[in-house]
């Protein structure tokens, strides 16, 4: 019983593989036609020839093997990260325009401060000078 079925099996790939000749076949004749439709004004039947037979010349699986693959260095030989700022929160332009609100009143009531003072001088000098 095992014979027969590998009997049918090796009759089966035999039958495939001759079908999937022979549709090879077909698709290399109609890839030479399209060819000689497109550029048979241009180039001769043994260019054209010369022209289906020409390898891939964008073959990637030879640009892999040229990579150069550098090597990861020990955990033991890498560097500490550098220390890093964290933000606690985004800022918006209410934020910015109170911060500035905020200072601009610190100033203003500096100036006053300083404005009292200087007047206090002022009157001080003119006591003293009556």
């Amino acid at each position: 019983d095992s014979t027969q079925f590998t009997t049918q099996k090796n009759h089966y790939q035999q039958q495939h593989q001759e079908q999937y000749q022979q549709e090879h076949q077909q698709h290399l004749q109609d890839v030479g036609q399209d060819l000689e439709e497109i550029y048979g004004n241009i180039m001769s039947a043994e260019q054209l020839a010369k022209l289906d037979t020409q390898p891939n010349p964008f073959n990637f699986s030879e640009r892999v093997s040229q990579t150069l693959r550098i090597p990861r260095k020990d955990l033991a030989l890498q560097t500490d990260q550098p220390p890093s700022n964290t933000f606690g929160s985004n800022v918006g332009l209410s934020v910015i325009y109170d911060f500035y609100q905020r200072h601009y009143c610190l100033v203003m009531i500096r100036e006053r401060q300083r404005q009292m003072e200087k007047d206090k001088e002022d009157e001080k000098e003119k006591k003293s000078s009556k």
